[in-house]
């Protein structure tokens, strides 16, 4: 891949991990091989001597960097291999993997590296809270989990038990069990303030949580129906939008029409600078998915506890989920949603 920046023109080499500023120019080179030519065949661009040689030398070494392949080299067939592999992908998500991908030769930290990193982290400013708070919205105190009726407790049975339910009876949830759900799955269990590091039910990338969980109440008893956000440490929820009707709850998860009748919609983002904090390679965007895996599976399990149904789904329009949270998406990635009823 290649890009502009800060007017050089930069190629990123997915596959090996490497950057290169061009020299002015080379793009006219780049060109010139987007078919299979002999390398020799630069003598044939221009009538200029100088610029001759000058694309003749450049060839050499682009070729020697592996920035021009030769036809039926290793390289070539090692990129025709992953370009035919993830071509219903699309080279974009060819590149992602690539790019996230530890080569042999990769240096690794070491857990005390990690911590010394921590101590220079913190040199230079506090991390990223470990939540968002919206300090002037409506807040529900929500009961604690104790309060809800628990229909099956044993870890063996409920991993057994557990099903995606796409059949909903339209009546409400006991505001009881809801809160079970949010206090258990996404409450904070332990937190190190200085460094913003959290422990919950579920496990994250190095105790970052970069998941935040906005609930999409819509039957609920004792909770207004709208858009609200789950603070898990003190166990509310701050409404910061009004309710979403059937048409556009349908749009905004693709027309599913299996989800109409469900009384909660939880939806996951994942906030980047939580985990850029502590981590700077790109293979940490891998994570943000094991992350929302952990908690959703946590979810699952406690939904089947309370009788409950619910599905995952990432088959969400993000610009629209973005909108009805009133999240950025260049920082705050919108992941997918758990849709939550009772089972019919």
């Amino acid at each position: 891949m290649s890009f502009w920046d800060a007017g050089k023109l930069v190629w990123d080499d997915t596959l090996g991990h490497r950057q290169f500023a061009l020299v002015d120019g080379a793009e006219a080179l780049l060109r010139w091989f987007s078919e299979w030519k002999p390398l020799e065949s630069t003598d044939t661009m221009t009538d200029d001597p100088v610029l001759r040689e000058r694309y003749a030398k450049i060839a050499k070494i682009f070729l020697d960097h592996n920035i021009l392949v030769a036809e039926g080299s290793p390289r070539h067939r090692f990129e025709e291999s992953a370009t035919s592999t993830f071509q219903p992908w699309g080279r974009l998500a060819s590149a992602f993997h690539f790019a996230t991908r530890n080569l042999a030769d990769e240096t690794a930290m070491s857990p005390e590296d990690y911590d010394a990193m921590l101590v220079e982290n913190l040199k230079l400013g506090p991390p990223p809270r470990a939540h968002h708070t919206f300090a002037d919205a409506p807040v529900v105190q929500l009961p604690d989990w104790s309060a809800a009726d628990w229909q099956e407790r044993d870890l063996l049975e409920l991993l057994y038990r557990r099903r995606s339910d796409r059949k909903f009876i339209d009546k409400p949830i006991p505001l009881e069990s809801a809160a079970a759900l949010l206090k258990v799955s996404a409450g904070i269990v332990e937190i190190d303030e200085q460094s913003q590091t959290v422990f919950k039910t579920s496990p994250s990338g190095g105790g970052r949580h970069p998941t935040e969980v906005y609930v999409l109440v819509r039957a609920v008893d004792g909770i207004e129906p709208g858009v609200y956000h789950y603070n898990p440490t003190a166990h509310t929820l701050a409404r910061i939008g009004g309710p979403c009707s059937d048409d556009d709850l349908s749009r905004i998860l693709t027309e599913q029409a299996w989800t109409e009748n469900s009384a909660m919609v939880v939806f996951y983002t994942a906030v980047l600078e939580r985990s850029m904090w502590k981590y700077h390679t790109a293979r940490i965007y891998r994570v943000l998915h094991f992350d929302v895996g952990h908690l959703n599976q946590t979810v699952y399990l406690l939904v089947t506890a309370l009788g409950l149904g619910m599905t995952f789904t990432s088959a969400v329009r993000d610009e629209l989920v973005e909108q009805l949270l009133g999240i950025d998406p260049a920082g705050e990635l919108v992941m997918g949603c758990a849709v939550i009823g009772n089972k019919a």
